[in-house]
């Protein structure tokens, strides 16, 4: 009985659910419900856990755990999610946790005042507020508003819940001594992020058949299926992770060449799901964080050897499968350089920017009309590029939104630049350079990862080195007049 007290304690319950044994054991959860095809009450066991945390610790940093890859159970195809609304009913665990965590630990809010909020903070807000009134000027939403009225409400209640959410976290979360507390949790959940996706596509494959000519069928005919992804969604979230592994190649130095072997497994996963996009991006993860942990390295000697190894081993693979390899790349090359529709879809949106500058299409604007499709219903992930989907979808009041979104994430990134910030930022530029040539950003789970490494970085440095560059400017304004006016007084 006394144990089970002494698991209540605040103390003991944030040690226990920050811990990597913690994260571990979650982890093997959501495989497990993955492998079993239980993945409504994984689900339901996600919404659960976080809602038990909330009310237990006062420091809401393990609830990044969850979010971070609850999606990852889904072991049925993603679109069925489309006739569960019932499970969004599993929130409710979350809103009392909040609840109980606000009442119970009373967190201090005093960040958001006009002195000491950040400009990610407030950039973020800009966000979700101008992605909220997307579409408000366009005419067809309101002959038809019956449906889109409940899609544009369903949209804005999402960026109020991402605002919000951002704001208690920012809040509850606390970035420890050093400001590395959840930048280090980070680089952890993505490193045992990418083991658990590995093996659920070596599990994938074995079901195919096995062996190399599974691989390369999935290659060909690009249609390997996780559930919770296909290619072009796994193989990026990969490559985006790729550069946590090989933090951990410098951290962990005497085990480096067992990481930096990982590192091309992974890579070897992303090449083999035929995304051209993440291929690319992802090589470029590769070789600038290969080049870091190599540079950065206590054991730099065992590094360049183990990836001279690496590279005669896979040189012998490619002489040993040649025959097999170049009729598959002959078919992967000859799509390479295909914009596969994409032109079209970026005239659209070009399009529909002009006709909708201001507050742009909103996400309740179908864009099929190009192709003779339907030219008016559902669907926001349609434009297949992040500059064109923040034009045409927000207009120009978004789109300067998402631009001061991102050069304040990258002023966060760059203030008290570490080692852990530069491996961050790597996997970062793999996410956002993909989502200039497809969808991700704007989807709910690519806003969760990047909501999540926004709060990591901000947590690393000193809110007075974030404050708006236009607050300071007015705030010294503001003293210079009140300066000169004492001094007046003064004669």
């Amino acid at each position: 009985m006394d144990k089970i007290k002494s698991f209540f304690r605040e103390e003991n319950a944030a040690k226990i659910f920050e811990s990597k044994e913690f994260v571990w054991v979650w982890l093997a959860i959501v495989f497990i419900c993955w492998i079993t095809g239980g993945w409504v009450a994984g689900f339901i066991i996600a919404a659960v856990l976080a809602g038990i945390i909330l009310c237990l610790c006062r420091d809401t940093l393990p609830v990044t755990t969850i979010l971070w890859t609850f999606l990852f159970i889904l072991g049925a195809n993603r679109h069925k999610l489309q006739g569960m609304a019932g499970l969004i009913a599993a929130v409710l665990f979350i809103v009392v946790g909040i609840i109980v965590n606000v009442v119970r630990f009373r967190p201090n809010f005093r960040f958001m005042s006009y002195k000491t909020v950040t400009a990610t903070t407030v950039a973020i807000l800009a966000f979700c507020a101008t992605a909220m009134l997307s579409g408000i000027a366009r005419g067809e939403r309101y002959l038809n508003f019956s449906e889109h009225g409940l899609y544009a409400t369903v949209v804005g209640a999402l960026c109020v819940m991402l605002a919000l959410g951002y704001v208690f976290f920012s809040a509850t979360i606390s970035g420890g001594e050093d400001g590395k507390r959840v930048l280090n949790h980070l680089l952890f959940l993505m490193f045992a992020s990418s083991v658990v996706i590995v093996l659920q596509l070596i599990v994938y494959y074995a079901m195919r058949g096995g062996g190399f000519k599974a691989v390369i069928d999935g290659f060909v005919h690009k249609d390997v299926e996780l559930g919770w992804g296909g290619p072009n969604n796994y193989s990026i979230i990969l490559a985006m992770m790729t550069p946590a592994t090989l933090y951990y190649a410098v951290k962990n130095g005497k085990y480096s060449p067992l990481y930096l072997i990982y590192a091309v497994v992974q890579y070897f996963f992303i090449f083999a799901s035929a995304s051209r996009g993440a291929i690319l991006f992802g090589a470029f993860g590769l070789v600038a964080s290969f080049g870091l942990a190599i540079y950065k390295s206590e054991f730099r000697g065992r590094m360049i050897i183990t990836t001279g190894v690496l590279m005669a081993v896979t040189t012998i693979v490619l002489m040993a499968k040649a025959d097999v390899i170049y009729d598959s790349l002959g078919i992967f090359m000859g799509k390479a350089l295909d914009e596969n529709g994409r032109i079209p879809l970026w005239k659209d949106a070009w399009k529909n920017f002009k006709a909708n500058p201001i507050f742009g299409t909103g996400f309740d604007y179908y864009l099929g009309g190009h192709n003779g499709g339907k030219s008016d219903g559902y669907t926001p992930y349609w434009y297949h590029s992040t500059l064109f989907q923040a034009l045409a979808a927000t207009g120009i009041v978004g789109f300067l939104a998402w631009i001061n979104l991102e050069v304040s994430r990258l002023r966060a990134f760059l203030t008290n630049a570490s080692l852990e910030k530069w491996f961050m930022l790597f996997g970062y530029a793999v996410f956002w350079l993909y989502g200039m040539v497809d969808v991700f950003y704007y989807t709910p789970n690519g806003l969760l990862f990047l909501f999540v490494i926004t709060l990591a970085i901000e947590k690393s440095v000193e809110s007075a080195k974030l404050r708006p560059y236009s607050f300071v400017y007015i705030e010294r304004k503001r003293q210079q007049k009140l300066l000169t006016k004492n001094a007046e007084n003064e004669k």
